[in-house]
């Protein structure tokens, strides 16, 4: 199977930047317009619609208790390509962003480092 046939939808979870932060980065690869939508207030949530009309979202993550609320943050793709994921890899080291524990990344049900991105094929 070839991983760059394959789509992905992923979920990135993030300390020590602000959901504006992290939605700002994202921005800077795909494009599009920010939102701060706001409701419901216990997720904060903020969105970018690129400029191919695909939503990102960002939004607060209740799981991640080691870090104050407004550094904590969730970021979840629409349906993504092997080059959309590895823009989206390139944003988030760019932006200065840790991912928490082990600097893991979900996608489905598998786990890969960061590390392992950079290496795919």
């Amino acid at each position: 199977m070839d991983l760059r046939e394959l789509r992905y939808g992923i979920e990135i979870e993030t300390v020590k930047r602000t959901r504006e932060q992290i939605t700002w980065a994202i921005h800077s690869v795909v494009g599009g317009h920010v939102s701060h939508i706001g409701a419901p207030s216990c997720y904060d949530p903020w969105e970018v619609e690129d400029l191919r009309s695909r939503k990102w979202k960002v939004v607060n993550d209740t799981s991640l208790t080691n870090v104050p609320s407004h550094l904590r943050a969730e970021l979840v793709s629409p349906v993504l390509t092997h080059d959309d994921l590895c823009r989206c890899v390139t944003a988030a080291n760019t932006g200065r962003c840790s991912t928490p524990r082990n600097r893991n990344i979900l996608i489905g049900d598998c786990r890969l480092a960061i590390a392992d991105l950079k290496t795919l094929p």
